[in-house]
């Protein structure tokens, strides 16, 4: 049975002569939950194909791969979409967990109340929080630099959202 692939990024570019990557992921979420020894996908001709990471610097998303040992290897890689077989809670970062944040209310900075997270969805650029207030449904990215706070006791998420992003 083939793994269930979920998208995190995306290639950004190639880094030095050999063979090495820059990754750009959608969330640093992403980054802190992949290790070396683990494998990484990249999306070829609509196909995820596996490569084992050798090693892997998650502050700066440099990564290399097994087998992409050249900087020509790795400029065709540019661009394309980096996946992984991880689910999309990532249980490893325990400030994630997105089933518990289903129901927690959103305030914006200034302690406005945006709703009521009612889903977290993927979107081909990231994580998205489906936020329902009286009149509306509002799309959220999750960004994590955006959290301000998160107390699931008290049901309630703080982040700070772009101007306008809510008016959308």
């Amino acid at each position: 049975m083939l793994p269930l692939l979920h998208t995190i990024g995306r290639v950004a570019g190639k880094h030095g002569f050999h063979g090495y990557l820059v990754l750009h992921f959608n969330s640093e979420i992403f980054a802190k939950a992949i290790n070396q020894g683990d494998f990484l996908f990249v999306s070829i001709d609509g196909k995820g194909v596996p490569f084992l990471i050798e090693r892997f610097n998650p502050k700066s998303g440099i990564v290399k791969l097994a087998d992409v040992e050249n900087e020509i290897f790795a400029s065709e890689l540019e661009g394309l979409e980096i996946l992984t077989e991880k689910p999309m809670d990532m249980a490893e970062d325990q400030k994630f967990n997105g089933e518990s944040w289903i129901g927690l209310k959103l305030f914006d900075i200034q302690n406005n109340s945006i709703g009521k997270i009612v889903k977290i969805e993927e979107y081909p650029a990231g994580l998205m929080l489906l936020v329902l207030n009286e009149t509306r449904e509002i799309l959220i990215p999750l960004v994590e630099e955006w959290i301000l706070e998160i107390s699931e006791k008290d049901g309630i998420l703080v982040m700070d959202i772009p101007n306008g992003l809510v008016d959308l």
